[in-house]
């Protein structure tokens, strides 16, 4: 979570390669990012390849902010009303 907030979101890494035609949520396939993380893993004694085979690389665009998120599982929760209200409804639930 970080930059390029959306005035430099086209200097990101992904942009290129079709992040210019997100919107708001978009999946990397084949994710450099997913393949980094196995390798960097794979120095551990009882590594193993499988726990990675469904994780899955999604970029949250806000104003803002760039998010990238991997995870097997990702659910988006829209709440309409300020950052924090949204925030205290979210961690509330």
């Amino acid at each position: 979570m970080g930059d390029p907030n959306d005035e430099a979101r086209s200097g990101h890494r992904l942009w290129g390669s079709g992040l210019a035609s997100v919107l708001w949520i978009g999946e990397v396939r084949e994710s450099e990012l997913v393949k980094a993380l196995e390798r960097q893993n794979s120095v551990h004694d009882r590594h193993d390849p499988a726990r990675f085979a469904d994780l899955v690389h999604h970029i949250v665009l806000t104003k803002e902010e760039t998010i990238e998120v991997v995870a097997d599982d990702f659910t988006v929760k829209r709440i309409e009303g300020s950052t924090g209200r949204a925030a205290r409804e979210a961690f509330a639930s």
